[in-house]
């Protein structure tokens, strides 16, 4: 498979597009527990983001896509990260970080801070292969039972 990558901001109609095919997945995955993120899972703010592009692909529609914005003035918070089903497992999403905490540190930012669902094993053993390590949290998620922060120094 030939993949394309773009980088683009919080406005592109691709990127947007996966974002809520991503909170339709949360949906099947936990039901309504996710409404409670609605206010803070927003793509409110500016965001650095990745989309990737299968270039066999008729249709030509993004497969993946990641971003991360501001947090502090040392730390970005990673968002997004989403992979379709059927391009699971070809290393897309770590190509993604990778690619997002490489562009942090070249902007400055000494951190990456992020979060997922306490029920979602599978992205809590990703994010622990990539030297995340787990906190207490942060704004909204602190304390929160339903989800786990991680953390990276870049």
């Amino acid at each position: 498979m030939d993949f394309k990558t773009i980088f683009t901001n919080e406005n592109n109609e691709d990127f947007i597009d996966l974002a809520k095919e991503l909170w339709d997945e949360y949906y099947e995955n936990v039901g309504n527990t996710v409404d409670k993120y609605r206010e803070v899972n927003n793509l409110e703010g500016e965001h650095f983001v990745i989309l990737i592009f299968d270039e066999n692909s008729e249709n030509n529609s993004p497969i993946a896509c990641g971003s991360f914005k501001e947090f502090s003035p040392d730390t970005v918070e990673i968002k997004r990260v989403f992979v379709k089903k059927t391009y699971r497992n070809k290393g897309l999403a770590t190509f993604i970080m990778k690619r997002l905490e490489k562009e942090a540190k070249n902007r400055s930012y000494n951190f990456s801070v992020l979060v997922t669902g306490t029920n979602n094993l599978p992205s809590q053993v990703f994010y622990k292969k990539l030297d995340y390590d787990t906190f207490e949290g942060f704004g909204f998620f602190k304390g929160d039972f339903d989800s786990i922060s991680f953390k990276k120094e870049l």
